[in-house]
C-alpha cells in the first residue's frame, strides 16, 4: 500500500472523532505545524530514537472554548506503536521546542518503549516510515493515570474534543 492510501486508512480510523458536546457535529481543524520538517516532509535525524527530543511544534487558531490539548504521537507503519503522549497542555501554550513538556509539567505518559518521554522515529531498517503528530484541542482538563494505553486514552477524551489537528512526518531509517 503507499504512503497516500496507509496516510488516508490510519486517519480514517482513528482519527474522525465527533464532537459530542456540539451534538455530535464533526469538529473543528486547526494548525499544526513544525519549524523542523514539512506536513508529509522527511523528520530530521536528529529527532530519531537515539536523540529523544521532540521537534518544535506549533499550533494555531485552535476552537475558542479550548482548555487544553492532547498530543499523541504514533507510527502509522505499525499502528499499535505509540512514541509520545502528553496531556493537560494548558490552552495558553502555542509552542512546544525541546524539553518544555518536562519544564511546563504536562502529563506524560508511556510509550510503547515503556518510557515517560519522547521517543523519536526508530523504524526498522532499511525502511521507510510515516509518524503522526495528532493535536487535540479539549474543553476541559483530564484526570488519567500515567499508565493509560492510547486507546483508553482516545476514549477517555472523546467526549471533550472540540478540534484536531495532524502532522505527518515520514523517517527513513539507513
Amino acid at each position: 500500500m503507499d504512503y497516500h492510501h496507509k496516510y488516508i486508512k490510519y486517519k480514517t480510523k482513528y482519527m474522525n472523532l465527533k464532537n459530542k458536546q456540539s451534538g455530535g457535529g464533526y469538529l473543528q481543524d486547526f494548525m499544526l505545524l513544525s519549524d523542523d520538517f514539512e506536513n508529509h516532509g522527511y523528520i530530521p535525524k536528529k529527532y530519531a530514537y537515539n536523540a529523544n527530543f521532540p521537534p518544535t511544534l506549533k499550533w494555531y487558531h485552535p476552537p475558542e472554548d479550548t482548555n487544553s490539548f492532547v498530543l499523541i504521537m504514533t507510527d502509522i507503519d505499525a499502528p499499535t506503536f505509540t512514541h509520545w503522549m502528553v496531556w493537560n497542555i494548558s490552552r495558553d501554550i502555542k509552542i512546544m521546542t525541546k524539553n518544555d513538556y518536562i519544564q511546563y509539567g504536562w502529563q506524560i505518559g508511556y510509550n510503547s518503549f515503556g518510557k515517560r518521554l519522547y521517543a523519536g522515529p526508530s523504524p526498522p531498517k532499511g525502511q521507510t516510515h510515516t509518524y503522526l503528530f495528532t493535536l487535540y484541542a479539549l474543553s476541559d482538563m483530564i484526570h488519567v493515570d500515567i499508565n493509560i494505553n492510547r486507546e483508553d486514552l482516545l476514549k477517555t477524551i472523546e467526549p471533550l474534543v472540540l478540534g484536531k489537528s495532524v502532522l505527518a512526518g515520514r523517517f527513513a531509517s539507513s
